[in-house]
């Protein structure tokens, strides 16, 4: 078994554990100076680059959405069209979070049954108060005073 391998980059030997393993064989740069290959495309191709990333979460974000709450992209859209594109509570069509317009999917944690498409702000404020509909009244009573 090989320990050790040259970096065709910076032709200094290091432990094979410092290079990437992909279908049975290891890259011929390490990954150091992989990461710094990388870096260097980026900067070459910020479009190509912009691209790629949007092309690898819009995939991810449907997994996800799939996997973690059993909805497929057509059924959010259905949801989202249902909704006439707002938020279920505020009525906002700005999502108002870090990760793109997308309004996000709420659900009851126990049964999981999804309940609607909220922006942010509503996401948040609902897990702050953890679903708690008498906290919640106690609010809306206190705003009314």
């Amino acid at each position: 078994m090989i320990d050790k391998k040259h970096c065709s980059r910076c032709k200094e030997e290091k432990e094979i554990t410092e290079y990437y393993l992909s279908k049975g064989r290891y890259s011929s740069a390490c990954k150091g100076c992989k990461s710094d290959m990388y870096k260097d495309w980026e900067k070459r191709n910020p479009e190509k680059r912009r691209e790629l990333h949007e092309k690898y979460y819009s995939k991810r974000r449907w997994y996800l959405l799939k996997s973690k709450y059993g909805i497929t992209k057509k059924q959010y859209e259905d949801l989202l069209e249902k909704q006439d594109f707002k938020c279920a509570i505020c009525k906002s069509t700005d999502a108002n979070h870090n990760k793109g317009s997308n309004l996000l999917v709420d659900h009851c944690h126990s049964s999981m049954q999804i309940r609607g498409l909220l922006c942010h702000n509503c996401n948040s404020t609902l897990g702050l108060l953890k679903d708690d509909v008498i906290v919640l009244e106690s609010m809306i009573a206190y705003l009314k005073k």
